[in-house]
């Protein structure tokens, strides 16, 4: 299975197209509606297509990754629930964090930088909310640097 097999769905069109051992990547949609496609062997989008989803934590995330793939076939895209404007926002402050972190900020100046100055300033701050939501981001941060940020394209919820 080639470009030429891949380039002309129906409907969808395939980009970011690559062959390997395992069969031809593929991604369809565009920007923040993409859908990573593994074709395997000689398989081609032209033909009937199975979908093999495994068992386990992934299986709803994979779910709806072959609705999103499905309805995409009919010609809409549905949204790709996994990061939420609060995750977006918090994926933000953690690679703030981060970054603030590793140059040396201390998480009084991370708060300020993330909660706004005058919260932070004052003789509370040890018991402050904010420095404890300051010592979270970046403990988490750094989690999520080591290899945890795959969690955060989960789904949460049932499993």
């Amino acid at each position: 299975s080639g470009q030429a097999d891949v380039d002309h769905v129906p409907g969808i069109k395939f980009t970011e197209i690559r062959s390997s051992v395992e069969g031809t990547y593929g991604v369809c949609g565009d920007k923040r509606d993409r859908v990573p496609i593994l074709l395997l062997g000689g398989a081609s989008p032209e033909r009937p297509r199975a979908f093999v989803i495994s068992f386990g934590n992934t299986a709803p995330g994979r779910l709806t990754a072959v609705a999103r793939f499905l309805s995409l076939q009919r010609g809409r895209m549905l949204p790709d629930t996994r990061l939420t404007p609060q995750r977006r926002q918090r994926l933000r402050q953690l690679l703030r964090s981060f970054d603030a972190r590793s140059s040396g900020a201390s998480h009084r100046d991370i708060a300020a930088a993330l909660f706004s100055r005058h919260r932070v300033a004052g003789p509370d701050w040890h018991e402050s909310s904010l420095r404890y939501a300051a010592m979270r981001l970046v403990h988490d941060s750094a989690a999520l640097v080591q290899g945890r940020y795959r969690t955060i394209l989960q789904h949460r919820g049932k499993t």
